[in-house]
C-alpha cells in the first residue's frame, strides 16, 4: 500500500462532523469503540469531537452509520468461504467480486457505480462502499445477509473511517473523499507540525434499488454459490479493470466534445435528490479527461455549471461539488492515444 499522509486525526474527525457524519473515538490502532457507550455517543458537535481527540490524538475515527444516514457495504477479503454457502465459485475471490456479481445479476453494470461511489480500502484489502440510506425504510446492520463475504453497516452499527489505521495498515480513501489540508512551513521543504485537514467533501449516492432489495431480503434469500456459478470465469471487477486500463483512442476534439455533451445531458436530466451526486460523478469523469490533456478545464467547468443550473442546483451548492469532482478526476487522468 502507498504511504499514508500524516494528517492529524482530530482534524479529520472535525472535518467529517462538519459534513454531517456522526463520529466517535475508536481505540488507537484498533477497531473497537473507545467509549463505554460505544457508537451511541457519536456526534456532529465540533467541541465534543475536539475534546475527544485532545484527550488522545491517536484515537481512530468511527462513523455511526445509521445515525449518519448511511449504509456502508463492507466487502471482506482473506476470510474462509462460509461453510453454509455451498462450493466456492472459482470466479469469486472476495466480497468485492461477490458484490459485482450480484450487481450484474440484477442487470446493473458494475462500472456504472463502482468507481463513483465513495469507497475505502481497508488495511486487509477489503472495501467499504458508502451509500445514503433510504428515507422510507430502516436498513439494519447484518453479517452475510446480502451474500458471502458481504456485511452491511447501517442502523445499529458503525464503520471505521478512512485515515484510521491498525497494525496491519491504513483505511485508505479511494473515491469521493475530496479534502483540503494545510501545514505551517518554514519554507516549502520544511513543514512545521502535523498536517491538518481543513475541509472535506462527501456526497454518497442513494442506496440503489438492487442493493436495497438485497439488504431487506431474508437470510434464506441471500446469494449462494449455486446462484453465481454460471457467470464467466473472468469476474465483473476484472472486466471493469481491463476496460479502464484501455487507453482512449480516437480524434481528441471529437471525443472530448461528445464526452462533455453526454455528461452534461446526464446532469440536466437528473431528478431532485440525485443532482449533487450526478454532478460530482460527471465532474470526476470529465476531470480525468482534463488531467489527460484531452479536454479544456474552463470549457468543462462552464458547460457543467450550466447543466447543473438547468437541473435546479444553485451556485453555492454546485461550486464545491464541481471543484471536488474535477480535482479528483484530474488526479487520476485517463491514458490517451490520439488517432488520425
Amino acid at each position: 500500500m502507498k504511504s499514508h499522509p500524516n494528517i492529524e486525526l482530530g482534524s479529520i474527525a472535525v472535518a467529517m462532523a462538519r459534513t454531517g457524519l456522526r463520529v466517535f473515538p475508536v481505540r488507537a490502532g484498533g477497531k473497537a469503540p473507545a467509549t463505554q457507550r460505544g457508537f451511541t455517543v457519536a456526534t456532529t458537535n465540533e467541541h465534543k469531537v475536539r475534546r475527544w481527540w485532545h484527550a488522545n490524538p491517536h484515537f481512530n475515527i468511527g462513523v455511526a452509520t445509521g445515525l449518519s444516514g448511511l449504509v456502508v457495504i463492507d466487502c471482506d477479503t482473506g476470510k474462509p468461504w462460509p461453510a453454509d454457502a455451498g462450493p466456492q465459485p472459482s470466479n469469486v475471490a472476495d466480497g468485492a467480486d461477490m458484490l459485482a456479481v450480484l450487481s450484474e445479476r440484477a442487470g446493473v453494470a458494475p462500472e456504472s457505480w463502482l468507481f463513483s461511489v465513495p469507497s475505502v480500502i481497508t488495511p486487509t484489502g477489503g472495501q467499504h462502499f458508502y451509500f445514503r440510506a433510504p428515507d422510507d425504510v430502516v436498513v439494519r446492520s447484518s453479517v452475510g445477509k446480502v451474500g458471502p463475504w458481504i456485511d452491511v453497516r447501517a442502523h445499529g452499527g458503525f464503520a471505521v473511517a478512512p485515515w484510521s489505521s491498525t497494525d496491519v495498515g491504513h483505511y485508505a480513501p479511494v473515491v469521493g473523499w475530496d479534502h483540503v489540508v494545510s501545514v505551517a512551513t518554514v519554507n516549502v521543504t520544511e513543514p512545521v507540525g502535523q498536517v491538518e485537514m481543513t475541509s472535506l467533501s462527501l456526497a454518497p449516492p442513494p442506496l440503489p434499488d438492487w442493493l436495497r432489495a438485497l439488504t431487506s431480503a431474508t437470510s434464506a434469500n441471500h446469494a449462494t454459490s449455486d446462484q453465481v456459478a454460471d457467470v464467466t470465469a473472468v469476474t465483473p471487477l476484472d472486466r471493469v479493470r481491463q476496460r479502464l486500463a484501455q487507453p482512449v483512442v480516437g480524434n481528441s476534439e471529437r471525443y472530448a466534445a461528445r464526452a462533455i455533451d453526454a455528461e452534461c445531458d446526464k446532469v440536466r436530466g437528473t431528478a431532485n435528490g440525485e443532482r449533487n451526486h450526478a454532478l460530482n460523478a460527471a465532474a470526476y469523469r470529465l476531470g480525468r479527461l482534463v488531467g489527460a490533456g484531452l479536454a479544456d478545464q474552463g470549457t468543462v467547468e462552464v458547460q457543467l455549471r450550466d447543466a447543473a443550473r438547468a437541473c435546479g442546483l444553485d451556485d453555492p451548492e454546485l461550486s464545491l461539488t464541481l471543484r471536488s469532482g474535477l480535482r479528483a478526476g484530474m488526479a487520476n487522468p485517463r491514458e490517451v492515444v490520439i488517432g488520425s
